[in-house]
């Protein structure tokens, strides 16, 4: 899924045939929505505060993405706008405030014409997350011209480059993720859009496995090449999900 996560695979030494760049799950983000609707998703996610700086932060609600991060760095003249679910959802309800700059929307999922609004309707779209294989809500942000400000790690790395299209910060320390917020307030990033991906073809890399074993199994492969790409994609998941988790139970266990 990125240049990074194929880095850590091969650590791991899973054999890797190359990264796969799925531009078709990112269509929904590429319609033009009207002002109103804009200024209006804008009023919501602000709490009624729609003149004052909007960071967006938008994602599973799980430990891993460290979201107390995002909200002890916030300017207290910005407000923080929560959108997504997960496990943690009751602690960002009881969070929910406002008056004091933090809103959560947290209650029900969001379909993606309606988080196309909400990116379009952000300043900033923030993520303190140190372990994302691709992270694709950087994506999805930029393709509605939304920058970013996300944590220098993993799969944000290729998509996010300094002073362009956002900043690569570590958001332990609060002073970097400020400067960063204020240089985009000061409108100094160059390029608001997403960046080239170095990215194989799915059928590419399907078809260069075929030919690399035996060239008889090529006209199967291209029969089955999608539901492979399928089984690949879940078996991708779930070892992202491993992989995290026994990141944090390392961590836990450090002295």
């Amino acid at each position: 899924r990125s240049a990074e996560y194929l880095k850590i695979l091969n650590e791991r030494h899973v054999r890797v045939q190359g990264v796969v760049s799925c531009d078709d799950q990112y269509e929904a983000f590429r319609p033009h929505d009207s002002e109103a609707d804009i200024a209006e998703a804008r009023n919501l996610l602000s709490g009624g505060c729609p003149e004052k700086p909007l960071l967006l932060f938008c994602g599973r609600l799980r430990q891993e993405k460290r979201i107390p991060l995002l909200l002890a760095a916030r300017p207290p003249n910005m407000v923080l706008a929560i959108v997504g679910n997960g496990t943690d959802v009751e602690c960002y309800k009881k969070l929910h405030n406002p008056a004091k700059g933090i809103v959560c929307l947290v209650e029900e999922m969001v379909p993606q014409a309606r988080l196309r609004l909400f990116y379009k309707a952000a300043d900033i779209h923030v993520s303190a997350s140190d372990f994302e294989t691709l992270g694709n809500t950087v994506h999805e942000g930029l393709l509605c011209g939304c920058p970013a400000i996300v944590q220098r790690a993993g799969g944000y790395i290729s998509q996010v480059r300094d002073g362009q299209n956002g900043y690569l910060v570590d958001w332990e320390d609060a002073q970097e993720a400020q400067r960063a917020i204020e240089s985009i307030l000061k409108h100094k990033l160059t390029s608001v859009m997403p960046l080239p991906r170095k990215a194989r073809e799915a059928m590419d890399i399907v078809s260069s496995y075929a030919s690399a074993h035996t060239s008889a199994l090529a006209p199967l492969m291209v029969i089955v090449s999608y539901p492979a790409l399928c089984l690949l994609w879940g078996m991708s998941c779930f070892y992202e999900r491993f992989c995290v988790e026994s990141m944090h139970a390392e961590r836990m266990t450090d002295p």
